[in-house]
Formats: C-alpha cells, sequence, structure tokens
C-alpha cells in the first residue's frame, strides 16, 4: 500500500481532530460521574483518562481505514468538489461535514436511549445506527446551503483565521444550545457537542500542520496515540472505586465499548471476565463469577465478594392486627407507575400536582419510608402480587428486560379467588406483551385498549382505565358475601412523558413528567370519587403505590432501574384501611408488605412471606427489621446488577460486577452525595456482611 501523502494526512486531520475531541468529551463525562459518585479529584482524572483511552483505542483500527480511505482519488475528489462548492473554503467545508456528523451523531444519541430502554440490545443497535446514518444525511443537506450562504457572507475575510475561529465559536455555541434543550441529559451526551465544538478548532490548526508534515507523521502518530491509550486500560481494575463506576455506568459510549471487550475475552464463558472490570475473580471456573450464587458456610466464595456467605435467618413477622378493622373486605390497588414520591403536593413538592389525591392521603395511612424491592415493574410487580422478595418467585427470565412468572407462583389473586372474592385486572400493553404471569389468579388480566393498539390510546390510556374500572365496579354487587379484587395499572408518569394542555408546567423532561402526574391525579380521582359514592365504602380498602421511582439526571441518570439511589427505589404507599385513623407511618417498609397486608384485611391466614402486614406496622414498637433490594437490568452492552440494604438511617449498596459498596445516611443525606464507607467503616463491614448473607438466601425459591 502506498504510503499517506500529505494531502491525504490532511484529509485525516479534522477526523483525528473530532475523534480526540470526542474522547476528551467522554473523558470530562467520566470524570464528572466520578466525582458525582463520592470520588474525589483522582478518582475523577482517573475516570477521564480510562474513557478517553477507550474511545480512541475502539477508534483506531476504524480511523486507520477511514485515513487509507481518504487517500483515495474519489475521496480527495469529493473533499475538492465540497469545497469548490462552499465557495473553495477548506473552513467551511470542514465546519459542514463536522456539523452534519455532530448533529447526526447526537440525533442518534437521542434515539438510542429510547431504543435502549424498550427493545433488545441488538435491534437497539441497529435502529441507533440506521437513525445516525440518516440523520448525517439529512443534516448534510441541512447544512451545506447555510455553509455556502456563510460563506457568501464573508467573502474575502472566510481566508482570514480570525474569520474561521468566529465561524468554529458560532457553530459551537449553536450546537451546544442545540444539545442542551433536546437531549435527555444533556452532559451524558456531551461528546456531540464538544466534539463538534473542539474538533473545528483543533481541524483548522490540523490542516495547515498536516499540509507541512511528511506523509508517514500522521499514521505514527495514530499508532502512537493508541499504544499510551491502551495503558491505562490494563491497569483499569485498579482504578479508584468511583473511576470504575463512573467509566461503566455513566459512559455512554465507553461503558457499552468496555463492556464489549471484557466479554469478548471471557476466558471460561460465565458472562464475567477477569479484566476490564468484568469482575470475574476466578476466568478458569464458570462457577465463580460476580452473578453467581454464594453456597453459605461452605468455604468458597463462589461470588467474588472476598467473603463465604453466612446463613440467614429471616425474623418473623409480627402478627398484631390493628383493633376495628372488619374482615372479608374489597380491595382496591392502584398502581402508579413510576411515581416519585416527593413530586407529590401531599407530600411538599412546590407544585400543586396532586389536589385530589391530597384528599385522599388526608383519610389514608402514608407510610413515607417505602421501598420497592427492585426498580423495574416486572419485579415490583411480582413482589407485590406475590409477598416474595422478587429472586424468591418462581420465574424465568425470557432475554433482554422479558420476564415470566412461573405457574408454581401463588399470587393473592389465586388466594382470593378461592376465597370466593370475583377479581379483576386492569394492565398495561407493555406488562401483556413482555411480563408474562403476573395476572394468573385474576378472573380477567387485560388491557383497557385493544392490547397492539397501545400507542393511540397512550394520551388517554388513564382515562381508558378509570373508565373500565368503573364499568367493573357497575357490574359487581356490594354484598360482603361476594367481596371484590380490583387492580387497575396507570402509566402517566412513565417515560415518556406527555404534556397536557389543562396543566401547563413546561417544556422540560421534568415540567412533563408533572403535567402527566396531574393527568393522572384527575383520573385516578374519578375512580375514587366512584368508590366514595358506593355502598361498601365502609368495606372497602384502597391502597395506591408506585412500583419504582424516577430519575432526572440525579447522579447522571435518567429513567429507572439502572440504580439503587433513593430517587429510583422510593415508592408511594398509602392505604386507607376502615378502621385505621390517618396517620403518617415512619416505619420502613417494602413493596412485597402489600400481599400479606391484603390478605389480613380479607380476613385469610397468614403465610411465611417475605413481607409483613401493614396492619402490623402502624405503631410506634414495630420491630426493626432489614430491607433488602437489587436491580438487575440491561442497558446495551452493559449488565447492570446491584444489591442493597437499608437499615433505617443506613443505606448501603454494592455494584455486583466492580464489588464497589457505598454507604449513606440516607435521612441526613437524602441526595446521597457523601459516602460514609471510610467514616464509618464498622457499619459498612456489618452492613456488607448482612447483605452478602441475604443475598445467599434470596435466590433460594420460596417453599
Amino acid at each position: 500500500m502506498p504510503a499517506p501523502t500529505s494531502e491525504s494526512s490532511s484529509a485525516l486531520a479534522p477526523i483525528t481532530s473530532g475523534l480526540l475531541a470526542a474522547a476528551l468529551a467522554e473523558g470530562g463525562v467520566a470524570a464528572v460521574g466520578a466525582l458525582d459518585s463520592g470520588g474525589g479529584a483522582v478518582a475523577g482524572a482517573a475516570a477521564l483518562l480510562a474513557a478517553s483511552a477507550t474511545i480512541v483505542v475502539a477508534a483506531a483500527v476504524p480511523l486507520a481505514l477511514v485515513g487509507w480511505l481518504a487517500d483515495r482519488e474519489a475521496a480527495r475528489a469529493l473533499g475538492r468538489g465540497l469545497t469548490d462548492a462552499l465557495g473553495g473554503r477548506p473552513a467551511l467545508a470542514t465546519a459542514a461535514v463536522l456539523t452534519a456528523l455532530g448533529l447526526g451523531v447526537g440525533l442518534g444519541a437521542v434515539v438510542g436511549a429510547r431504543l435502549g430502554a424498550m427493545m433488545t440490545a441488538r435491534f437497539a443497535a441497529g435502529g441507533t445506527a440506521a437513525v445516525t446514518g440518516v440523520g448525517v444525511a439529512l443534516f448534510g443537506l441541512a447544512v451545506a446551503p447555510a455553509a455556502r450562504a456563510i460563506g457568501g457572507r464573508l467573502g474575502a475575510r472566510g481566508r482570514s483565521a480570525g474569520a474561521r475561529w468566529a465561524l468554529v465559536g458560532v457553530v459551537a455555541v449553536a450546537a451546544l444550545a442545540v444539545t442542551l434543550a433536546t437531549l435527555p441529559v444533556a452532559w451524558a451526551f456531551a461528546p456531540t457537542a464538544f466534539a463538534l465544538g473542539f474538533g473545528l478548532g483543533l481541524a483548522a490548526r490540523a490542516q495547515r500542520m498536516a499540509r507541512a508534515a511528511r506523509g508517514w507523521r500522521g499514521p505514527a502518530a495514530l499508532a502512537a496515540a493508541t499504544l499510551v491509550s491502551a495503558a491505562p486500560l490494563v491497569f483499569a481494575d485498579a482504578l479508584p472505586s468511583a473511576a470504575q463506576s463512573a467509566l461503566l455506568y455513566r459512559s455512554p459510549w465507553a461503558g457499552n465499548l468496555l463492556a464489549a471487550a471484557a466479554k469478548a475475552s471471557d476466558a471460561d464463558g460465565d458472562g464475567y471476565a477477569a479484566i476490564l472490570l468484568g469482575g470475574d475473580c476466578d476466568d478458569a471456573d464458570p462457577a465463580r463469577h460476580p452473578g453467581a450464587e454464594d453456597v453459605p458456610g461452605n468455604g468458597i466464595d463462589e461470588n467474588c465478594t472476598g467473603a463465604d456467605a453466612q446463613r440467614y435467618a429471616p425474623p418473623p413477622a409480627p402478627r398484631a392486627r390493628a383493633e376495628g378493622v372488619p374482615r372479608r373486605q374489597n380491595v382496591v390497588l392502584i398502581q402508579m407507575d413510576a411515581l416519585r414520591p416527593d413530586h407529590l403536593s401531599f407530600a411538599g413538592y412546590e407544585r400543586e400536582t396532586t389536589p385530589r389525591l391530597d384528599r385522599f392521603f388526608a383519610e389514608a395511612a402514608w407510610f413515607d419510608r417505602a421501598y420497592t424491592p427492585a426498580p423495574s415493574t416486572r419485579f415490583a410487580m411480582s413482589a407485590m402480587f406475590t409477598g416474595r422478595d422478587p429472586r424468591r418467585v418462581p420465574h424465568d427470565d425470557l432475554g433482554g428486560n422479558r420476564y415470566r412468572m412461573r405457574p408454581e407462583a401463588e399470587t393473592i389473586a389465586e388466594i382470593l379467588t378461592r376465597a370466593g372474592y370475583q377479581t379483576m385486572g386492569y394492565t398495561i400493553t407493555y406488562v401483556v406483551q413482555h411480563n408474562q404471569g403476573l395476572g394468573q389468579g385474576f378472573a380477567r388480566w387485560v388491557t383497557p385498549w385493544p392490547v397492539d393498539d397501545w400507542l393511540a390510546n397512550y394520551p388517554v390510556a388513564a382515562e381508558r382505565t378509570t373508565d373500565a374500572s368503573l364499568a367493573y365496579l357497575a357490574s359487581v354487587g356490594d354484598t360482603a358475601a361476594r367481596p371484590y379484587l380490583l387492580f387497575a395499572h396507570y402509566r402517566c408518569t412513565h417515560d415518556p412523558y406527555i404534556a397536557y394542555d389543562e396543566f401547563p408546567y413546561g417544556d422540560a423532561e421534568v415540567d412533563r413528567y408533572d403535567s402527566a402526574l396531574s393527568y393522572c391525579d384527575r383520573e385516578i380521582g374519578r375512580l375514587l370519587d366512584g368508590l366514595d359514592a358506593r355502598d361498601d365504602r365502609a368495606r372497602t380498602t384502597v391502597v395506591i403505590f408506585s412500583d419504582h421511582g424516577e430519575m432526572f439526571g440525579e447522579h447522571g441518570l435518567t429513567n429507572h432501574g439502572n440504580s439503587l439511589f433513593e430517587n429510583d427505589v422510593r415508592v408511594l404507599l398509602a392505604a386507607r384501611i376502615p378502621g385505621v385513623a390517618p396517620r403518617r407511618v415512619e416505619a420502613p417498609v417494602l413493596l412485597t408488605d402489600l400481599a400479606p397486608t391484603v390478605l389480613d384485611v380479607a380476613g385469610l391466614p397468614p403465610r411465611a412471606d417475605d413481607g409483613w402486614s401493614l396492619l402490623a406496622q402502624l405503631g410506634d414498637d414495630v420491630p426493626a427489621r432489614s430491607l433488602f433490594m437489587f436491580t438487575d437490568l440491561w442497558r446495551g452492552n452493559v449488565h447492570q446488577q446491584a444489591s442493597a440494604i437499608v437499615e433505617w438511617p443506613l443505606k448501603l449498596i454494592r455494584d455486583v460486577r466492580t464489588n464497589v459498596t457505598a454507604l449513606y445516611d440516607v435521612a441526613e443525606d437524602p441526595e446521597e452525595e457523601d459516602d460514609l464507607s471510610s467514616a464509618r467503616a464498622a457499619d459498612r463491614a456489618r452492613l456488607a456482611e448482612r447483605l452478602e448473607s441475604y443475598e445467599a438466601y434470596a435466590v433460594q425459591p420460596a417453599r
């Protein structure tokens, strides 16, 4: 192959500078993530270096290929044609190309973030690539006339260095403004804006240098940069803990690239590698890896935590029952998907988002320290319907984030049906299609719209759910002989959020979320009004709860399921139970407590559940207990697995893959910014040992 000429080096320079800018921007993203996770300057610098290196190393081969292609006559002719079309100004040609690339990649990033939350990694990657390619082409068609017009305005001044730098500044500021206004997490996709602005500046300088350089220097510099950049990745497993977490979970491109490389280097095929933050402590033994079941007391550390788990003995559930509570009650369960309780006006939110729910809460027992056992719908609903830790519920993982609960899992709907209850469950399309088996035991488990027609019904889904629920209530009697269980699932506050004209809060993500919440409040209010008008109101327990929370940039995260931070795992839980006076309950509770509560108000005997009846947790003498939670979610190539233990007010979070732990006092530090692992080492060790023991217990199916 002929040596690259200075002209090809010149063609490669803008691409190289754009790569360096993207690498530095990704490093900046990782550094912010490390600092935000409680790491210091050293962790931030380490994360910056490692993330930047990942981008450079991953791009080295395709960049070399691009450089070789740029040396072809066809590529040079294309470059000359573009330059001529833009008035003979190379700076404008470079600006047009990089602008189209930057905007196209930015569009792909937005779409990719959405697809990654809804599809398998394969389909999401394909869709992202397709949208990026189309976006680059379309933006190229739009940018070229604009650049040509700018060139005509500049005239002879367009050849001056000042004009070129002015153009760089204008384009960079415009791109940054668009990015901040449109992307779901502004800084998480900083490479798009930063690479555009910084890359244009570097390109202008690099082109002039490349013209004077000998042909071999460009490829040699690329090879040297690749070798130097690879060095930090060799020591990735020795990075500070905050840097490791930031690299894997806060860096959108570097994290996925690193996870893919780790998967490729997995020697024993257990899904975990011994290098590149794979976490495997024995890559020759497929029975030992971070996700393995640790057999208590056998002297072997199967799950790579550094210790063998001890046997866990569940504490006995308190059985005291509130006085004056009628038996054989009707039960209405209202699930608000992805609702953060701190966005309720009743809870002190700055906006009056929930006036109708506020009236309900004034009559209910509000459990303001309620948690989900896992911040994803499939796990939360399985826990709520069975009273079990979701890991102890017999189920199958069907790939991606799809789920099937097995028939041997006993639900409250099955128990109540055998006790003579009428049962009805209204859920959403996603649950029916992807979370199979959750409705077992219900006489009917349906969506209030044609199951495949969810998109057209999504803006009015809450209205459909309320209408269907009211119609069902009108069809059932109000005698104690045939009580009913009604489940109504509302998805208003789940992404994508819809802004309603009646509730105009603004155009930001959180504004649309609040608007959707107010819409949901109105529609659930109609259902509550219908329940209040019935003759059997005094024999009907109504529970309103959310399955998980939602993130809006806290810790650099959006959506839900990818962390165990408070905003992801704290949920709404309020119960209006006849015979129970309204109150605020401070005892920490879990959604697993719902199933034994339903059996309690139905007057049925208790089971040996993981949950405790809420009726036994209303007083001041509730026994202390540990709450356990976990997350298990795929985002692209990254398998996000973590577990946590809460012993109020302390919470310990452990990342499964890196075995990194963090300790927080969530009462004093609700934003979880101050890791107390060093300051309270004894508490950290105690909670870590208890969490390890429970994890070994939790993977055993309930009997």
